[in-house]
């Protein structure tokens, strides 16, 4: 069987979809493939996006301009040892924040985000649910400054912090933990062999102009007839002559 192009959807709440084009090699009956393992580096850079991928569909499916961004930094005489007891610090925060919310009767959806400089130093980024008084929640952390913003969307939503929060490498250990009350992205079926080699060539070199990339993608004024394109990203693989795309869009009015 010959290499196909897959299209999958994520949609991210009400304003957003992500849209990842990519080939895929099946097996053919009983035949050896020669498996080529990606080195341990391009290994890591791989998990570091798919990283970055996965923690901007969950904020962008479960927070709105009515939730928070949180800044926790340490105070030079509470600096934590290392990573290990700054998760200790952000876990007893996340159990005292858990507690405020309980009392207003506000069921607390939450990302927190460990990030250390080059330097070493530890700090985190939260995104909470909003309706708490915000002064009471940067009281609760206790190990230094805390700042609070409501969270501001725009046609990219709110990756540029979500990236910002995740810049720190390589992703040795899992570095970022969640509530279990988080929705994931809604994932329609896979839709296989509607791009061709040739429509993904195509599609490769009018990436720029988001205006030709409409023309050319196959159904998109019918299908996301409520979106607008943010951004395109494609790669051309050198190693396997092969092109993917990830394709970021939000609901037009959502911004007007």
């Amino acid at each position: 069987m010959r290499t196909f192009y897959r299209e999958q959807k994520y949609v991210c709440g009400k304003n957003y979809i992500d849209i990842q084009i990519f080939p895929v090699y099946p097996t053919a009956g009983k035949m050896r493939k020669v498996k080529r393992k990606p080195s341990s580096e391009t290994q890591a850079r791989l998990n570091e996006e798919n990283a970055k991928k996965k923690l901007s569909r969950l904020v962008h499916t479960n927070f709105t301009k009515k939730d928070i961004a949180l800044t926790l930094t340490y105070d030079e005489d509470k600096l934590p040892a290392d990573a290990d007891f700054a998760k200790k610090d952000i876990q007893n925060f996340m159990r005292r924040l858990k507690r405020l919310y309980k009392k207003i009767k506000i069921n607390i959806k939450y990302i927190w985000v460990l990030e250390e400089s080059a330097a070493g130093r530890i700090h985190f980024h939260v995104f909470a649910s909003g309706g708490a008084d915000r002064t009471e929640i940067e009281n609760l952390w206790q190990k230094g400054y805390a700042n609070s913003k409501s969270l501001r969307f725009t046609k990219d939503g709110v990756e540029g912090l979500v990236i910002y929060s995740l810049k720190s490498k390589p992703l040795t250990y899992r570095r970022w933990s969640c509530s279990k009350n988080l929705e994931k992205p809604y994932m329609p079926r896979p839709s296989d062999y509607k791009i061709t080699r040739a429509k993904a060539k195509k599609l490769y070199t009018s990436s720029f102009d988001f205006k030709e990339f409409e023309k050319i993608y196959p159904d998109f004024s019918k299908t996301f007839k409520e979106y607008s394109i943010s951004q395109v990203n494609a790669l051309y693989n050198e190693v396997n002559h092969e092109f993917y795309f990830n394709i970021k869009l939000y609901k037009t009015k959502f911004l007007l």
